[in-house]
């Protein structure tokens, strides 16, 4: 199963969460995947560093949107690498700093 279409899925269970929570599952260790193979272990390697450079950089930049982007793209490449607890701490900065953009976007929205 791609990881975008696990990131997209409904609520398993009952009460819906709030709009952006992981969803589908109570962790991603939940989801179960196969054993990645040495392409993607080196594959993911490779993104890890490449995100891990990027996200410094927008950092420095303060780009919160940004950040949260490099911590979702962290996140599916440490899942891709079989690292699903490391994954899921990835998406959980994402989530927030989602959060914090769109609380900033609403506020100035509110101001003008």
């Amino acid at each position: 199963m791609p990881l975008s279409h696990a990131r997209q899925n409904p609520a398993a269970s009952g009460a819906p969460r709030p709009y952006g929570e992981l969803d589908a599952f109570e962790s991603v260790e939940a989801l179960d995947l196969p054993e990645p193979s040495q392409k993607d272990h080196d594959r993911a390697r490779d993104l890890i560093e490449h995100f891990r450079h990027t996200l410094s950089e927008k950092e420095s930049q303060g780009d919160f949107g940004g950040m949260a982007a490099c911590y979702l793209h962290l996140g599916d490449a440490y899942l891709a690498k079989g690292e699903a607890e490391k994954a899921e701490a990835m998406y959980r900065k994402s989530l927030a700093l989602s959060r914090l953009v769109r609380a900033q976007a609403a506020w100035t929205l509110k101001r003008q």
